[in-house]
């Protein structure tokens, strides 16, 4: 059974974790944030664009049947 007293305990703390398998973990821990923030940025940029651009071509075209 799980109990979450134990993710306290110092005393349960008995590994080492060396500087390349730190560095290793803090890379993937960057990676996975940046590859997040990415995929966020880019499912909100993109639609975002192309719905500006799509009532600039609108203006665009009305302001060309004016004159």
């Amino acid at each position: 059974m799980f109990d979450p007293t134990h993710l306290f305990d110092q005393s349960l703390i008995l590994a080492y974790v060396g500087p390349g398998g730190g560095l290793a973990a803090i890379g993937t821990l960057l990676a996975i944030v940046v590859g997040l923030m990415a995929a966020v940025f880019g499912f909100l940029w993109y639609p975002l664009k192309r719905m500006l651009r799509g009532k600039q071509d609108a203006a665009q075209s009305g302001n060309e049947k004016l004159t």
